[in-house]
């Protein structure tokens, strides 16, 4: 599973965890948030070319079963919660670095928004940056554009 993934992951399970903690606890909401990370499973899922031509078939039905069976082992709905999954308190805010985790900026580009770096040049490698940093880094390659830069995001 990618990083991506893995963080999303943790975010919903925490989510999940948080929303059955709660004094007026509805099971709509796990309902709700299981459907919400059901669906970004399924569109990840989509990109495999296998899984989409299966998904299509007359057995497609079979697919979403065994995903959502899978979705149920990784936000760890099969066994009851213990201490340290309540207590766990290294779960990414939702909303800092939202930028490089959502799953959906692969596809339409809002990290790549002129907020850390300028210029449209190395489109490409700025969307595999995995940092701000990373990203201002590959787009400002000559002085020229450290200094366009500079002067334009401060």
């Amino acid at each position: 599973m990618p990083l991506e993934m893995e963080v999303t992951k943790n975010l919903y399970e925490h989510k999940i965890l948080l929303a059955m903690m709660e004094d007026d606890f509805k099971e709509a909401d796990v309902h709700r948030t299981f459907e919400e990370y059901t669906n970004i499973r399924l569109q990840h899922c989509l990109l495999n070319k296998t899984f989409a031509e299966g998904i299509r078939s007359d057995n497609g039905h079979i697919f979403m079963k065994v995903l959502r069976e899978q979705v149920i082992g990784e936000l760890n709905l099969n066994q009851d919660a213990r201490g340290q999954d309540i207590t766990y308190q290294n779960v990414m805010d939702e909303f800092k670095h939202t930028q490089f985790y959502n799953m959906e900026n692969a596809y339409n580009m809002n990290d790549l928004n002129n907020e850390n770096a300028i210029g449209f040049d190395n489109l490409l490698e700025r969307a595999r940056a995995q940092s701000a940093e990373e990203n201002y880094t590959t787009a400002h390659e000559t002085v020229f554009d450290k200094l366009l830069g500079e002067y334009f995001l401060n």
